[in-house]
């Protein structure tokens, strides 16, 4: 194609968020080989894909926290009202220490659903009370993270966390409702999870992409990349177009698509996994369905380059009386098909059509998973994709053997300082010196160690300190205060940073 993607010094907008988000790809260090195990020789890039699958521990801790959450929904709502997970844990391209996303269906506000809003405007305050409901049942088993009770947010959420009985963290993101627009929610998951329940390859690809999506940052909606759902349907797209999936197991249900032997209480079991995570093949067994370095840089070549593909003409017009219609990406029927036009657009919008499978196969329309994607941000995430497709294909043709190993563990690693990050040391006060106890936020300050003099001395009294005058009286000196503001939005109860807000939430 003559269009060209701008490269990594032409960024007319977003500058100061581009240049920080485009530092990492080209100077991360690559980690030595005796690093990466105690024996001295790194893992090979093969075994390192097969290792993003979630242990066997983060499993048991998903399905505690899933519990938890169940039986305190059937205490608050009744016995007939379960909790519903969704998600990547449905899809089974899910990574260590991916949310665990759960709904619930509250009687009350499955009756508010079925009203028509009062002057066009969504009323969620039974949603909200629904799941204040939840957090109280919750308390001392959890702890809030962030809740979302926007005004007029049609979903409202709560984030959790959890703590299982094998000390490994969980987060759970609670919403209100099972059905979504006439769509249960999940319809999506479960439509990827058949496609993926043959072919191996595809799965370890998803988890690639998605792992490298998360470290860059390019996964977040709300700052206009495509979602966690858009990458995988990408991924699914583009193993369709080179024979590594078949399209028509999109209509087959997979037996754990619902749960375990269709338990809806219970947690879908892993695809493709070894015997260490409960499956029945060896790690050797499963290596050769591993993708190669040079079919991953094929993937990212094949994003980066999106506009040599995608169709820029729009569909022949319309007949009078007819919608307009635009291109979409189906892996309903593995091609590129007229959908309908968007009600809504702007200025900035990006014109990549993902439809969504679920919808689809739902209620037969065509809705846009990647309906707040932007054009800066997608412009990033070219540029990102061709960086990585680079780094691949070195290693693909032989040019640095080692490069898509190194690749993949500076992924691993970062991912794993993101989840447990290291709290930097004290220059100054408790814990600078050695022998004095920090202070921990769930334990009260141990007293520090003093040094007594010996028996018969008494150690001199400090002479009093003058107080400061003012006005010709005496005045006890002012205790200066940390200067931290409450943070506005948390004042609108619209603050989405959460414990990474720079600012106080507290009033």
């Amino acid at each position: 194609s003559s269009r060209s993607v701008p490269g990594p010094h032409s960024r007319p907008c977003y500058r100061r968020q581009d240049a920080a988000m485009l530092k990492r790809p080209y100077g991360r260090a690559r980690p030595s080989q005796s690093s990466e195990n105690g024996e001295g020789q790194a893992p090979s890039f093969e075994k390192l894909v097969l290792s993003l699958a979630p242990s066997a521990l983060f499993e048991e801790a998903l399905a505690e926290a899933l519990r938890e959450v169940s039986d305190k929904v059937k205490q608050v709502f009744g016995q007939e009202t379960f909790a519903l997970p969704f998600g990547s844990i449905i899809q089974s391209a899910h990574l260590e220490g991916s949310d665990l996303d759960l709904c619930f269906d509250a009687p009350d506000v499955v009756a508010q659903m079925q009203e028509v809003p009062a002057g066009g405007k969504f009323d969620n305050s039974l949603h909200v009370a629904a799941l204040r409901r939840i957090m109280g049942a919750l308390q001392g088993k959890f702890r809030v993270i962030e809740t979302r009770f926007f005004k007029h947010m049609k979903v409202p959420i709560i984030i959790l966390g959890y703590r299982s009985s094998g000390g490994v963290d969980v987060e759970a993101d609670i919403s209100v409702g099972t059905v979504f627009e006439d769509v249960g929610k999940g319809h999506a998951d479960r439509c990827i999870r058949r496609l993926l329940a043959y072919s191996p390859k595809a799965l370890h690809m998803a988890r690639v992409v998605k792992l490298w999506a998360k470290v860059e940052k390019l996964n977040k909606a709300y700052d206009g990349y495509l979602n966690s759902l858009g990458w995988a349907i990408l991924v699914m797209y583009f193993c369709i177009q080179n024979s590594h999936v078949v399209v028509d197991y999109i209509h087959m249900e997979e037996p754990d698509e619902r749960g375990r032997g269709g338990d809806t209480s219970t947690l879908p079991p892993l695809l493709h996994a070894d015997e260490a995570r409960g499956g029945f093949l060896s790690e050797d067994d499963l290596l050769p369905d591993v993708p190669s370095c040079g079919e991953l840089a094929d993937f990212f070549d094949w994003v980066a380059c999106w506009e040599s593909w995608w169709p820029l003409e729009p569909p022949v017009a319309p007949m009078p009386g007819e919608e307009r219609k635009v291109w979409g990406m189906s892996i309903v029927d593995g091609d590129i098909i007229e959908v309908p036009a968007p009600s809504k657009t702007w200025a900035d919008s990006c014109s990549l059509f993902v439809e969504d499978p679920g919808v689809r196969l739902g209620k037969g329309v065509s809705e846009n998973v990647a309906r707040s994607l932007k054009v800066a941000p997608w412009n990033i995430t070219l540029r990102r994709s061709r960086a990585a497709a680079e780094e691949l294909r070195a290693a693909a043709n032989g040019d640095r053997a080692d490069a898509a190993r190194d690749w993949l563990a500076c992924l691993v690693r970062e991912s794993k300082a993101e989840r447990h990050p290291v709290a930097p040391r004290q220059r100054f006060g408790p814990g600078a010196i050695g022998g004095l106890p920090i202070k921990r936020p769930w334990q009260p300050m141990a007293p520090a160690m003093s040094v007594r003099p010996p028996m018969g001395i008494v150690p001199p009294r400090q002479a009093a300190q003058p107080l400061p005058m003012r006005g010709g009286c005496f005045h006890e000196p002012a205790i200066k205060r940390p200067r931290v503001a409450v943070c506005s939005w948390f004042l609108k109860n619209e603050c989405w940073d959460g414990d990474r807000c720079g600012f106080s939430h507290q009033v």
